[in-house]
This record gives structure tokens, sequence and C-alpha cells, in this order.
């Protein structure tokens, strides 16, 4: 269970580590304010949700992205080898030029962006090999590792210190020894608690291994938590495997004991597990076996199930109501039980001790504690149990297209580009070039202009993928590409221009409406004319 000690954003995420008569490695959740260098986790409000991990994909091949980054510098998890921490976003080089990100995560010790060509790039600290490189080295900008050049990778989550990787329905690569069959689930990294789903004393490596229990499974969604691993078939069954203490993989919960040590009873915080506290192979959830699943958000300490028809079912943790089931149910939800949502959901994210749901209606809900603001509701103490209507969004006629709860942080994206974030500030990872709180949701401005189009918010850091339309784009839609100049131009082919790819060429390439005064030209007029200056590709 939590132990809530500290309302500092800057509390670390611990396990106390205890042993049994067979000394393997226990241990139970605690939240704690040591800064020792020592700790599984290191300085800063310490989660990272697979929910985070958003892919969107572009259709238009003349669009490349880049991604921006800010927040805590620790364990190299910017990308930007710098020892200072970003208070503002700030572009990460070290990638390639015509760069097209489908997803991006950031989370305990490690960041990583998966491409549209399947190419998985990683950085920061890899302790245990989750990176699929050599153990304990520190990458300070982004690495294509080549055991993953081998692997057509179609979804990829991170755990502490772990990795799931979902191929796509295409041939593994003969290295790994399978025949040649649709995607598979692979794990890399730690196997501490059975995370890696490969089965009874296996140790963890850095080379990627097949999950063989669902070798006959098409598995559709996947998600890691802390320690612990989920994924959902076509059928629309769910598995679970790794660590259980809190019943966030759905099976049957721990049982505790008394441990003799020296003749006396041991305090209750050095309780030994028996083996329910894990689960080394992927275990199907009994209890949601009549409910077809389409979709697997992990947390911390819990598991969010989306069900066909929109409803959402929440398991683990729910001691600050970061479930959502309400305030009847604190402590340990060992059974998925149904989130009280007023509506269907399109997207959910979880945090350390929050989550964020996005309505199909575009509203925005939070639940869980109140501490920093990280809820968006105006306060800074007070939890909610089930979901409540941030009401920023709705009052300001904002729609909201994604949502990332962190540590103690959460962002959104809107429909027109738009970033805000709200929460704890430490390490700058709100963007807004301070370390200050901010118990509403405020834009990021630097951003503005930019036409965001992913975020992820991870344990300290945050992740932006922003559109840049390139030279060619505007040569293909008619155009008149000439040297750096202020004019009014005409759309010849407006006919076949959207809105959207508008938009983004005002936002990326410094293009605004109006000729020399915008009463000749306003914005509502853009089926016409842009005032623009063109930027180099």
């Amino acid at each position: 269970m939590f132990r809530l000690i500290s309302s500092s954003c800057s509390r670390n995420l611990n396990r106390n580590v205890v042993f049994n008569n067979n000394n393997n490695v226990r241990g139970s959740y605690l939240l704690n304010g040591n800064n020792n260098s020592n700790n599984i986790v290191r300085k800063g409000c310490s989660f990272y949700s697979s929910g985070n991990s958003i892919e969107q994909n572009d259709d238009d091949d003349s669009v490349r992205h880049q991604l921006w980054m800010f927040g805590s510098c620790n364990d190299a998890k910017l990308g930007l080898a710098t020892d200072h921490d970003k208070l503002l976003p700030t572009k990460v080089t070290h990638l390639p030029h015509r760069l097209r990100i489908k997803s991006a995560q950031s989370t305990w010790q490690t960041s990583c962006i998966l491409t549209e060509d399947n190419q998985l790039f990683m950085w920061g600290t890899n302790s245990a090999g989750q990176m699929g490189l050599p153990q304990n080295q520190i990458f300070k900008f982004p690495t294509l590792s080549d055991m993953f050049k081998m692997i057509d990778i179609d979804q990829v989550h991170l755990g502490r210190s772990f990795t799931l990787i979902l191929t796509s329905n295409k041939l593994l690569n003969n290295s790994f020894n399978k025949s040649e069959e649709q995607g598979k689930l692979l794990s890399v990294g730690s196997n501490d608690f059975g995370q890696l789903g490969l089965g009874e004393g296996m140790r963890g490596s850095s080379t990627p291994r097949v999950v063989e229990k669902l070798n006959n499974q098409e598995l559709v969604s996947i998600g890691a938590g802390f320690d612990h691993s989920m994924a959902v078939t076509k059928s629309g069954h769910t598995f679970g495997w790794g660590y259980n203490v809190e019943g966030q993989i759905g099976q049957r919960i721990v049982e505790y004991k008394r441990v003799e040590s020296a003749g006396e009873n041991v305090d209750s915080m050095e309780n030994s597990m028996t083996p329910d506290a894990e689960y080394n192979i992927p275990t199907l959830v009994p209890e949601m076996e009549s409910i077809k699943v389409a979709k697997v958000y992990c947390g911390y300490d819990c598991s969010f199930l989306v069900s066909a028809r929109g409803n959402v079912y929440a398991m683990g943790n729910n001691e600050t109501g970061t479930l959502g089931v309400g305030d009847d149910k604190l402590g340990r939800v060992t059974k998925p039980t149904k989130v009280a949502m007023p509506e269907k959901v399109k997207q959910l994210s979880c945090g350390a001790t929050h989550t964020l749901f996005l309505a199909e209606s575009g509203r925005v809900y939070s639940c869980g504690w109140g501490s920093e603001g990280r809820l968006g509701l105006g306060d800074n103490t007070t939890n909610r149990y089930v979901p409540t209507l941030i009401p920023f969004f709705h009052e300001n006629g904002i729609r909201v297209t994604q949502v990332s709860a962190g540590g103690a942080h959460s962002m959104v994206l809107t429909d027109e580009g738009q970033v805000y974030t709200w929460g704890c500030g430490e390490n700058g990872k709100l963007g807004h070039n301070s370390e200050t709180n901010s118990n509403i949701p405020q834009l990021v401005k630097s951003l503005a202009k930019r036409n965001a189009i992913l975020i992820a918010a991870g344990i300290d850091t945050s992740m932006v993928r922003c559109s840049i339309a390139t030279t060619s784009s505007l040569i293909d839609v008619g155009l008149a590409v000439t040297a750096p100049t202020w004019k009014c131009i005409d759309l010849p082919t407006f006919q076949r221009l959207d809105r959207t790819l508008l938009r983004l060429l005002l936002a990326s390439l410094s293009l605004f409406s109006g000729t020399t005064t915008p009463e000749r030209c306003p914005y509502a007029q853009l089926h016409r004319w842009v005032h623009m200056d063109i930027v180099a590709d």
C-alpha cells in the first residue's frame, strides 16, 4: 500500500526491499522523502503511465516532426546531454532530419520514441538492459539499438526497468529462432518480479525474448506499469503478469504472514509475501472473461481496462482515489471495478497518484490525489475519488484531443495544436520557464505556434511532438516559394487544401493572414490569401 509521508512533489517512489527464506527479493511500495542515490528511482515525482504513450499517424508525407522536451535532466532522460533542468521546451536535435514520430514515452530512467517506419530510439539510464544495450550505462542522446533494428515494432511500452515490444504482423528476424508468424510480444530488461512474462526462474536480459505464453494470441493492446504488465487480445481477453501486491494485474491477491526473526516478530513493514505476489507468466484476468476489452492502460500500482463499449474498469491501489471508483473502496481494489465516469471514455492516462480521463465529448475529468494542483481543479489539497470535470476547458470552449498524466503533473493537447500543463512545476516540467506549481491549466506559450500533435508526461519530464511542413509541401499545394520575403500570395489550389493543413502551414512556417494591413485579409478569409515569411527547410 502507498504510505503518504510528504506532500512535496520532489518525493521518491521506492521499494522497501526485504528477503524471504529463499533469499528472493521482494518488496512493498513506499513513498518516502529519502534522496539516497541508491534508491531504485532517483529524484523526481516518480511515475510513468503506459497510457502516456500516445500514437498518432500523419498520412501527409510532406510533413516531418520535431521532438521537444523539458523538465528534469536526471538520468539523461531529456536526450539533450545537459546537466541542467529545462524550464522551457527544448528541441532534441540528435535525431534524423526527416523524422516522423509515431509514439513517445518518458519513464523512470528512460525515454523513447517509435518512428512511423517502426524504428525505436531510446536514451537515458540503461540500468537493467531495458534499452537492448549493455546494462548500467547512460546514453545521453537518442540511440537506435542494433538489437531493435532487427524487429519490426508496432507498439512499445516502458516500465520502471523493463520494456514490452509488440511486433507488427510481419516476419521476425531469424536471430530470435522463432517460426515466422504474425506479431509477437517481446520483453527485455529486469525480471525481478516476473514482469517479463518468461516463466519461473528466468533472469532479466538486455536481449529481447518472446513471451511464449502469448504466442497463439493476436494482441491489440499492451501496457507496462512499475513492475507489472498487461495485454489484451483481439478477441477482448485480458492477461496480466508481474508484481501483484495491490491486485494491479487482476489476479489473486497476495497474503501476508508474520515472519520470526531472532525469536521475535519483525515489524509490519517487513512482511514476507507468498508466491501470489508475483505471476511470472501471462495469466487470464478471470473477472473480465465476460467483458470484451479493447485497450489497457497501466499505472504505477494499478491498471485500467476500457471495454469495447467505452466503459472503464480499474484495479490496484486506490488509497488516494486514483482509480475513480469511489471513496468506499479505498486501499486495494483486487478485482476490476467499473469507474464512475459520467461519459464514454475516448482515452485516459494514469499518473503516480492521479488519473486523467478524456471523454468522447472532448471534456476532461480528473481524480486522485489533489496535492500540488495536479488535478487542475483550482485547489492543492483535496482528493477526488470519482472522475471530476475540469471546468477550465469547458468554460473556455477548448476541445481537448489528448491527455497525459505524469508523476505529479498533467498535460493536455487541444484540437488547435496547443499544449496546456498544470500541477507540480519542479524541474520546469510544466514548460512555463519557472518551477512554480499551478492548480489550473496554463498554456505552454513557447509551443503556441509550433503545431503540437502529440504529448507525453513522464515522471519529471514532458515530451511534445510538433509537425513541420517542408518547402516541398508548399510547392505541392501551389505556394510560390521564393527567397524569404513578406508578400501576399494566392492559393490557387485551395480546393484540395483542408483547414488542418492551412493551420499547419501557418504555425510551422510563420505564415500569417493579411497583406500589409490585417483589415484587407482577415484570418477568417484564409480561403484565398496568406501573408508569409518563408523559413528554409
